[in-house]
Formats: structure tokens, sequence, C-alpha cells
């Protein structure tokens, strides 16, 4: 019986050899690694490097020069090139599988090449030479010492390596089944939450919010708060690998979003194309990088962004929508039951508004993960707009609340401001808070609650809806209460543009009585009068679009 099964066996891969010769060809396919320096990595594969990708990987030589470089399949010397600066002096084979591998960065060269080297710079009578050679000219044994490691061109001793295949675009060369010391999993540094068009806020701003993530342990983080978004949001992370305990901070391989579970948008880096250089600005947010905020990894995918590798591969594929709004929110307070028709709009591609899950995960290519895990809050932004009447010198009463917020309010919190920070104030909000009569759909009957302000003479509220989303804060002064004695005001202003907005901060160093007002006014257009909000007690945002 077991010589039958021998037997048996035997024809099938004899089979399998005759009719897929391609499987088993491929399957016995192996490369050497190139150099005998390390098997350690200071770059890795699409990086970024000011406007390009990386298209190889960097291997560590120590701070020294002349280690072996092997080559990593038989082939034949292709191309020889020798500068001063970029790869400085290159080594490139045609391999026996059609690829081309290259070695960038060396010191020199074995005697047979270097004679070649040399005898074309004296043909042509200077050093820098970028020389093609056909296939029986210089033939190379799998193994082979062909060069040695250097530091010509450009950047400390190391040795740049990349495969391409044999229409010259870059692969990543890790894909070659090499096996290296790698145990360590990737470090988040940061989350950014930009707003992507003019009807769209993070945290009630028009701006990148970043965020620090809390660290659990190797691997694993959280966000230490909870992200208000509203309209097209789109996330990116600040990540980076490493290997043992080598310093070097190299990039990741593989990025996935989740939003409820749901993987919403992947990548990873397994090849790219020289003539798709340009995208990384696309890919990377290049508007923080600017700013010197850090280099963070989209994930989601710009409109202008035509690599190929994404899934979903289309135009904002990965942003956070939320529910659309089919009108504009109306002013509604305890009097009004009905501001016309407004209702949510969704599809499975928009959030509803409420609490979320958000989870990035992250992986280096021998599948070391980190894992993000966080929460966000979908709400339309929205102010409360207290009526306070004065009873006496002492005490205040807030007769009513007037919000925009078509869903109404549901809590409220009060903070008051002293010893330079906002310390929340004890009210009890089951007596603050009277509802009244079956009108649902105002949950603020009358808000009553004697308010002593004799210490407090600024308050802050925010209300929340029924989502769980915070309003805007509305924040009151007491101008009576004020310094007498305090400095001048000095106003600053500050324009930071972005695609199809201009966000305006305006600041102050003390305390202003009244909120300022911003004007625009042009040659071309009538003055427009700047909608401005209080976002802190000396901070006011607005934005022209």
């Amino acid at each position: 019986m077991s010589k039958i099964l021998f037997y048996f066996w035997a024809l099938f891969i004899l089979f399998v050899e005759i009719v897929f010769p391609q499987i088993t060809q491929k399957q016995k396919i192996t490369y050497l690694w190139p150099t005998d320096a390390s098997k350690f990595l200071t770059s890795s594969f699409c990086e970024y490097r000011g406007r390009r990708f990386h298209t190889g990987i960097d291997i560590k030589t120590w701070g020294k020069t002349g280690y072996n470089v092997y080559a990593v399949r038989p082939g034949y010397v292709w191309r020889i090139s020798v500068s001063p600066f970029g790869y400085g002096k290159a080594l490139y084979l045609k391999l026996d599988t059609g690829e081309i591998a290259v070695y960038a960065h060396l010191s020199g060269f074995v005697p047979y090449i270097q004679e070649r080297v040399e005898e074309e710079q004296k043909r042509i009578g200077r050093y820098r030479i970028n020389k093609y050679f056909k296939p029986s000219e210089i033939p190379v044994a799998q193994g082979e010492i062909v060069a040695f490691t250097g530091q010509t061109g450009i950047g400390a001793p190391h040795l740049h390596f990349e495969i391409r295949d044999a229409r010259n675009r870059p692969l990543n060369p890790l894909l070659k089944n090499y096996k290296l010391p790698d145990r360590v999993k990737p470090v988040i540094t940061a989350i950014s939450f930009t707003p992507l068009g003019i009807n769209s806020e993070v945290n009630h701003d028009y701006k990148p919010y970043l965020v620090k993530p809390h660290r659990i342990k190797e691997g694993e983080y959280a966000l230490p708060e909870l992200v208000q978004i509203w309209g097209k949001v789109g996330v990116a992370v600040a990540c980076y690998d490493k290997q043992l305990n080598i310093r070097h901070r190299i990039g990741v391989y593989s990025l996935r979003l989740f939003v409820d579970n749901k993987l919403k948008f992947q990548y990873q880096f397994d090849k790219v194309s020289f003539q798709k250089n340009s995208m990384i600005d696309w890919e990377r947010d290049y508007r923080l990088a600017r700013r010197g905020l850090g280099l963070f990894y989209k994930l989601y995918k710009e409109p202008y962004n035509t690599l190929n590798y994404y899934v979903p591969n289309q135009p904002w594929a990965g942003v956070l929508q939320t529910s659309l709004m089919d009108s504009l929110p109306g002013l509604q307070n305890k009097r009004q039951q009905s501001i016309g028709s407004t209702s949510f709009r969704a599809s499975t591609d928009y959030l509803l508004p409420g609490y979320h899950d958000l989870r990035i995960e992250i992986t280096d290519f021998f599948d070391n993960l980190t894992i993000l895990r966080g929460k966000i809050v979908v709400g339309a932004p929205f102010h409360l707009y207290p009526i306070f009447s004065k009873e006496d010198s002492v005490n205040h009463r807030i007769e009513n609340i007037v919000t925009d917020n078509i869903a109404g309010v549901n809590d409220i919190e009060v903070s008051y401001y002293a010893k330079n920070k906002w310390n929340l104030l004890a009210v009890n909000l089951a007596n603050f808070i009277e509802k009244g009569g079956n009108d649902t759909s105002v949950p603020f009957e009358k808000l009553t609650g004697n308010l002593p302000l004799e210490n407090y003479p600024v308050l802050k509220f925010i209300g929340k809806d029924p989502f769980g989303a915070p309003s805007y804060p509305l924040i009151y002064v007491d101008k009576n209460k004020l310094r007498a004695n305090s400095p001048d005001p000095r106003i600053e202003l500050a324009l930071d543009f972005y695609d199809d907005y201009v966000r305006m901060e305006i600041s102050s160093n003390v305390i202003l009585r009244d909120q300022p007002q911003l004007f625009f006014i042009s040659d071309s257009t009538d003055t427009i009068k700047i909608r401005c909000f209080q976002r802190e007690l000396k901070q006011f945002i607005g934005k022209l679009d």
C-alpha cells in the first residue's frame, strides 16, 4: 500500500511540474541577501523622500564601508552609473527573472567591473559615467561578489538596495522572502482629524485637530479623548517602525482604518512607479509636514491621487462622511415647535449622529501589529443663547435657552474660570434644568436656579444634543466684575489658508468686554462681515469661503 501511495505522489508531482511549470519554478526561486554587512534596515520601502518615494531599502553598515555586495540572482551587469551625487557609484544587474537589482552608494566594484568603469571614464574623459552593457559582456553568478558598500553620492555609509520588475518599476525587496530579525511593533505618535470642506468641522474648528494617543502597552494605543466631527473629515496617522534595538525609525508596511468594526480603507507598500512619485504628497499630509507637525499617512484617498493600491480605490475613499442635512438648522427656542422641514439623509457610507468606534491597524512587513482604538461623536454644530435676568447684585437667573440645534439640547455643563483654568461648577442639574409640558422636541421649558456669580465673573456653558455631541461653547462675562486696571487689549489676527476657505483667528492678551467684529473689504466685492464665535476665553474664530 505504501508503494502505491509513493508512486501516486510521484506521478502527481510530475504532472504538476509539466502542466504548471511556472508555479514550481517560482517556488524554487531564491534571492540571496545583498550584503554581509547586516540584516538591519535604516530605511524601508516607500518612505517619504522630499516629494518622492524611497524606492528601495537601506541596509545598515555600522558607519563603515567595504562590506561585500553579492549578486542576489544569476544575471549580468546591465548598467553602471558613477556620479558624485545621488546614488554615487551604482550597479544594476539584470537578473534571470527579468528583474533588475540595484546597488547604490558603493565604495567600489570588483576588479573586472572596475576595469570597465575606468575604460569608460578614460574614453569620455570625465568621472561621471552611465554605461549600459549587453547580456554577454559581464555575466554574474548568484552569490558572486560584485561590489563593496560605501557612502558615495548622498548620505552616511549604507547600502541602498532595490528590486525592479522587467518594466523598471520598483518592488518591495522584502517580498523576495528575506527573513530579518524583527519582533518590534510599530509606534504611533499622533492622529490627525482634518476638515475637508467649508461645511466640515472637527471639535468646532476648521483646522486639523491633532491628538497624541495614550500608550497602553507595546502595540496597543487608545484615543485619550472624544473627538467630535461634522461634514467630511479625513483621518491620518503619524507612525514609524523599528527593528529590535536599532535606533533608526523606518516606515511601516500596511495601514487599515475601521469604523464601527467595518474595514473602511487600507493600503500596503508592495510596489510603486517612478511616474507616480509626485503622488506621495497626496498620500502623506503635506500641509501638516510643512507646518512642522509631523509626517502623517492619510487614511483616505484624495481625488487627485492617481496611485492605485488602495482598497477601495476611488476618490475620497476612507473619508468620514457624516449624515447630510437637507437644509441648514434654524433658530429654535422653548416657544417654537416648528422650524421647517429638516432631516438627515444617510446611506451605508454616511455616519449617523452619535458615537462611533474608530480603529486603526498598522503592521510592518513581518506582521508585527499595532492597534489604536477610540471613539468619535458625530454631531451638527450648534450654538446656545442663554437669556439672563439679574435678580440682585449677586444672583443671576437663566430664564431661557435659545438654540439653533434642530434636535434640541438634553444636557448642559457649566464651568467657571479661576486660576487660569476652567473649573466645573457644581450645579444640581436636576433642579437647574426644569422640563415642562409634553413637547419632547423642546427639552428646555425653562432653566431655573440661582447662580451666585459674585465669585464667578466668567462662566462657560456647553450643551449636549440627544446624540451626545457638544455645542459651541457660550462664554458669559460679567463686564462689571472685570478688573478696571486691566492692561490695554492687544488684538492679533491670524489667517490660515485652506483649499476652499480661509480660517481666521482673533486672539487677545486680556478678556474682552465685547466680541470683536471682523470684516472682509475688497475692491471687487461688497464688504463682508465674517461671522465669528468665541471658542475660548481669549480666542475667536471665523472663516471666509
